[in-house]
């Protein structure tokens, strides 16, 4: 019978990081076009501005904390079917993120810009 090798534990990690930046380009591309299209309708360059804030501070930290996840050694006694789980449940979140979260918060800020234009005037 022949065994069919398991990928080694730096294959997961090339995998995870491959993923991220994938995922990442996708963000941005959805994130910029988004916020792009909502300073459009406010009629404002800060709400770029606001955009590249929220890349910056939470999508690249978060993503960092992902690759940290699968760089370190907290995975490195698990099988090779307990990771590809891990693997398949961290990408799905991912790209699922990446999708979701530029219309979630293009549409969170183009909620309050307008509660904001109706209270003001």
């Amino acid at each position: 019978m022949a065994s069919v090798p398991m990928p080694e534990y730096g294959t997961w990690k090339k995998r995870i990081s491959n993923n991220a930046a994938g995922a990442l380009l996708l963000f941005t591309m959805l994130h910029v076009t988004c916020f792009t299209a909502l300073a459009g309708y406010a009629r404002s360059s800060l709400v770029s501005y606001l955009g590249i804030a929220i890349l910056m501070g939470l999508v690249i930290p978060a993503l960092a904390r992902i690759e940290a996840r699968w760089h370190g050694d907290a995975l490195r006694g698990l099988t090779d079917a307990e990771l590809s789980v891990r693997f398949r449940v961290e990408r799905a979140r991912l790209w699922g993120a990446a999708i979701a979260l530029p219309f979630v918060w293009s549409g969170l800020f183009l909620g309050a810009f307008l509660i904001f234009t109706r209270l003001t005037g």
